[in-house]
């Protein structure tokens, strides 16, 4: 396999991991398996390459760059054919995989990166730097540099789609197809569509009355936002908001086009399920990526952190058996110290990234502890509007620019809470 083919296999892995890393890692061996045809065009198109320029020798070692475990980890969990040699080496067929992880402390990857870089050119085959990542706010450093490819050569290009999925990218394809359609996209940028990872798709509210129940999602509003993928949660309303129902309309969602999946269970504890536990709801349903709970709030049913570990246990094992991500997507309240439980869990062994917190921006304490947990490598969804928060002063409100240190790598994502508050999203 030649190393260029397989810098563009790693980074087609690295995106498709973002979905895995919302709970549903049994979707990467299928798109893994899905990019088969396009695999195949990148490597006839990189053969072509080579035969036009001068042979060069490119080595059996493809060394990549970067700051932590979590690529490395995505890529072992989820790359078809990835075997682990050691803690730094692994092989993907006749290639040895070298990784080089640098904390970025006092800038530490980035000197390195680029004092490596600089020595890019003379450097043997085996010792050239294949892949690197960065984070957004030092990309531009990168950008129109001899260590990347220049953004004017991308250029405006066509776009191959077929069974929903991107066949091919270049300049002028030329493309003979029964029933080919072609849309003229002059002056539009193609983008993915939004990942919308908590969205009340069956209707949220009702804590003020009935009268204060909001609608079921409709596809139409979806789409007019860009939102391709969800997740569906139930909230509050454990009785008239049933997981059966949940369950209805992400299949109605994903049968009109969405890309959706849901969590099961509500704010209770003892969790809410359709079959005889969440853990047979995670084995049985194939859109059920893991579950909800209320923890800090008080809505919430107040369990003890032994509950709560032995809860996040069989969520673990069961999205060990099914190929699933399995995790505990907990709705935060303002009442601090649980994410001090969730970093004691890390420290006696759980992996923190079964754990993905939201709503955590309520309370200056709460919003806080999420940082530290961020710092452990662990994800945050944080829907964060004026629609949602609680009755604060502006004093008491949070305000993340100020909160957010400079240089914090801290991952928060933002999604709309509910389809109320999609509507008045623009």
């Amino acid at each position: 396999m030649k190393k260029k083919v397989l810098s563009a296999l790693l980074t087609t892995a690295m995106l498709a991991s973002m979905l895995v890393g919302c709970g549903s890692s049994n979707d990467a061996p299928a798109a893994a398996s899905s990019e088969a045809a396009p695999a195949a065009s990148t490597e006839a198109a990189a053969s072509t390459e080579v035969a036009a320029e001068p042979a060069t020798e490119e080595g059996k070692v493809f060394n990549i760059y970067c700051w932590n475990e979590e690529f490395k980890s995505r890529l072992t969990d989820h790359y078809p054919g990835y075997e682990e040699v050691d803690g730094t080496t692994g092989k993907i067929g006749d290639i040895t995989v070298k990784w080089n992880i640098t904390p970025s402390d006092d800038n530490a990857y980035q000197n390195n990166l680029d004092a490596t870089l600089l020595k890019q050119a003379d450097a043997a085959a085996d010792d050239k730097i294949d892949l690197f990542l960065v984070e957004a706010d030092y990309a531009l450093k990168y950008v129109d540099t001899d260590y990347t490819m220049p953004v004017k050569d991308l250029g405006i290009t066509d776009v191959l789609m077929a069974a929903g999925k991107i066949l091919a990218v270049g300049s002028n394809l030329t493309v003979s197809l029964p029933d080919l359609e072609t849309v003229d996209a002059k002056g539009k940028i193609l983008t993915p569509g939004f990942f919308d990872q908590h969205i009340h798709v069956n209707g949220g509210g009702g804590e003020g009355g009935f009268a204060s129940r909001t609608p079921e999602i409709m596809l139409s509003e979806l789409v007019k936002v860009g939102t391709t993928s969800i997740v569906g949660v139930c909230g509050t309303d454990f009785i008239s908001r049933s997981i059966e129902n949940l369950l209805a309309k992400v299949r109605a969602l994903s049968i009109e086009g969405v890309s959706a999946w849901m969590y099961t269970s509500n704010y209770r504890f003892p969790c809410t399920s359709m079959s005889q536990s969440v853990a047979q709801d995670l084995f049985l349903v194939p859109e059920c990526l893991g579950v909800k709970i209320a923890l800090g709030d008080h809505r919430s049913s107040f369990p003890r952190p032994d509950e709560v570990l032995h809860l996040l246990s069989d969520i673990r094992l069961t999205g060990m058996i099914t190929g699933k991500g399995g995790v505990l997507h907990v709705h935060m309240g303002d009442i601090p110290g649980i994410f001090d439980m969730f970093l004691s869990f890390e420290k006696g062994g759980f992996p923190i990234r079964h754990i993905r917190p939201t709503h955590c921006s309520r309370k200056r304490e709460v919003y806080e502890g999420s940082l530290e947990f961020a710092r452990h490598g662990g994800l945050t969804t944080r829907p964060d509007s004026p629609a949602t928060a609680p009755r604060q002063t502006t004093s008491q409100r949070p305000s993340p620019p100020v909160l957010i240190p400079p240089g914090s790598r801290c991952r928060l994502t933002v999604t709309a809470q509910c389809p109320a508050l999609m509507r008045r999203v623009k």
